[in-house]
């Protein structure tokens, strides 16, 4: 169907590609508290999380991109430690006034290790070991980061139901030192909260049992996430030449030897309300944040044999809605019901990007037709790319000297939507009689777009169900076309059958097409669970045994978009909204045996 060397037999590929990994991993850690008096105590904890993890990637031999094959082997170590020393008080004051307060120490050390073995070219066909390549390469990364911090709360309350809290900390980011380095790499950020618990402090009775209402505001800063992005930093690879070895600069980013950590700062208020003998709760919250200097990846001219450049950029501002409603509609001695719905709506702002506020360009797919863009004034993220020619009432302009295709907005580019949904919804029900329990989850998302690169594709090479239109007896196309002395006129044609793959060409390269919402609404979740009665157990060493069976990404109830999966998108970072040959979510069953003794 393609004369693409990429494009491969897919039984072929299922069954001669490999890509297998196994990973060995130990999560441990320990704390030790020592009460210094009644009201003041000393607490230490340590963690650790080690693993390591070997990975084999094999192209075989007898692909049209690369007859001969390659292979590489991976194997990475990682290592994080975190300690923590605490000294912290709590002391009532008097019969009414408390507090709580706390200072602490903490040290957060991050390694990995890759080393790499690969190369090309089997000799033996078919042999898959390094041994049997005629071109190997091998190369060793390493990286390290810490984080020091010193922390410290103190909380105050009144009478069980005031409360307010105060909060600092300073962190020391290694990620962001440098020798010579004038900009610092060290933030502090503070955060105060206040609650007041009404249904305490007042004798509210009737169906209220709990009311309480909050607020916050609070600073958060943050170093890059990536060691080595300041200075260029270099390897040593490949078999050497002549018996000396070979270097390159590592990486494929322009460092910057001026970045600082980011900033977020956010407002809050809330309510959380209990009903009817706790069978009824909302819990409402408000919130606006605004995130500056933003440590992000911004595109680089390919000339500069670099993919991207590091840069403090811009300013984000969030606003947004969050609710859950749960309730129990029925309680009974062995039938048992009870419901949430929970909500949130999320608008996302760009308010600056660098000193020009011009548009900052992320990842875009092999298509090229289309990019996810930073616009001051819009909405965090946006589909940008190449549009319809129209006029102003918005026909689409078609080439009457071209056998009738569309046209594309010569060497200009415009929004086409959102990446990221502004709207989550979720719907969860769980029903129990006696020992059998059923729950499930619905969920969606809506009100964002999805650019999809997978029905590019189809269009181009007549394989989307739209491109059969035509094929017997032509097919109809009505709009504007401009004539000899530049004027729109009404414009209708008939695409021969034999000139359809021009015409789904021609569309093929215009991104507007392809752009579709990507709303859904999921059965994402469901189980079914037995207990096993108490007085089966009266015997044994058991207290309990549950039984449950688990299927999760089950099916879409609805979905917007053709022929994907709303959620294949291939970024969940920065460049949300591009979709390229995504597979759909996989399904999965499972069965949970939990004993307790």
């Amino acid at each position: 169907y393609s004369n693409n060397t990429f494009s491969q037999n897919p039984y072929f590929s299922a069954f001669n590609f490999r890509n297998e990994d196994t990973r060995n991993r130990i999560i441990a850690s320990t704390s030790l508290r020592y009460d210094i008096a009644d009201w003041l105590y000393l607490n230490g904890r340590a963690g650790i999380d080690h693993y390591t993890l070997k990975r084999t990637s094999v192209e075989p031999f007898g692909t049209a991109f690369k007859p001969l094959g390659s292979m590489e082997e991976r194997e990475i170590r990682y290592t994080q430690v975190d300690a923590d020393l605490i000294l912290g008080l709590e002391k009532d004051i008097t019969d009414k006034f408390a507090t709580s307060a706390f200072v602490g120490l903490n040290k957060n050390s991050i390694k990995e290790e890759n080393l790499f073995l690969g190369g090309s070219d089997f000799i033996v066909p078919r042999l898959e070991d390094i041994g049997n390549l005629a071109i190997q390469t091998r190369s060793r990364s390493f990286s390290e980061r810490k984080i020091g911090s010193v922390y410290g709360s103190v909380e105050f309350s009144w009478d069980r139901w005031a409360y307010i809290t105060f909060t600092g900390r300073n962190d020391w980011f290694s990620t962001l030192s440098f020798p010579g380095k004038t900009t610092p790499n060290d933030d502090f950020y503070p955060s105060v909260n206040a609650s007041l618990v009404l249904s305490d402090a007042f004798n509210m009775g009737g169906p209220v049992n709990f009311l309480k209402l909050r607020g916050g505001y609070s600073e958060v800063a943050g170093g890059a996430q990536d060691a080595y992005q300041l200075a260029l930093t270099y390897e040593i690879f490949g078999q050497g030449f002549q018996g000396q070895p070979l270097g390159r600069v590592n990486g494929g980013t322009v460092p910057n030897a001026n970045l600082v950590p980011f900033s977020k700062t956010e407002l809050e208020v809330g309510l959380d309300a209990r009903f009817f003998n706790n069978r009824l709760s909302l819990d409402l919250a408000y919130y606006t944040n605004e995130t500056t200097n933003d440590i992000v990846d911004v595109s680089t001219s390919v000339f500069s044999g670099y993919g991207a450049a590091k840069a403090n950029l811009g300013r984000v501002e969030n606003k947004g809605l969050e609710v859950l409603l749960s309730g129990t509609p029925i309680r009974t001695e062995n039938f048992n019901w009870t419901t949430s719905v929970n909500g949130a709506y999320n608008k996302g702002t760009v308010l600056a990007t660098n000193e020009d506020d011009s548009n900052v360009n992320l990842d875009e797919p092999r298509t090229q037709n289309v990019r996810i863009t930073h616009v001051v004034g819009e909405a965090y993220g946006t589909i940008f790319g190449v549009p319809y020619d129209r006029d102003d009432n918005g026909n689409i302009r078609y080439d009457i000297n071209d056998d009738g295709v569309p046209l594309a907005r010569e060497g200009e580019r415009k929004i086409l939507g959102a990446g990221v949904p502004p709207l989550t919804l979720g719907f969860t029900n769980s029903f129990s009689y006696k020992n059998l329990t059923l729950s499930f989850l619905i969920d969606g998302k809506f009100g964002g777009q999805l650019f999809s690169g997978t029905n590019t594709t189809l269009f181009g090479n007549g394989l989307h169900k739209q491109t059969l239109e035509g094929r017997e007896n032509g097919l109809t196309v009505s709009g504007i076309a401009v004539d000899a002395d530049g004027n729109d006129q009404p414009f209708t044609t008939t695409v021969a059958p034999e000139f359809l793959s021009d015409y789904y060409g021609a569309v093929n390269d215009i991104a507007e097409e392809f752009v579709e919402d990507s709303d859904y609404i999921k059965f994402r979740q469901m189980s079914l669970g037995y207990t096993f009665p108490k007085r089966m157990l009266d015997k044994t060493f058991l207290s309990s045994i549950n039984i449950s069976l688990i299927g999760q990404n089950l099916f879409y109830i609805k979905r917007t978009i053709d022929n994907v999966d709303p959620e294949s998108a291939y970024n969940v970072g920065n460049s949300q909204g591009l979709e390229y040959f995504g597979l759909p979510s996989t399904r999965s069953y499972g069965l949970n045996f939990n004993m307790k003794f």
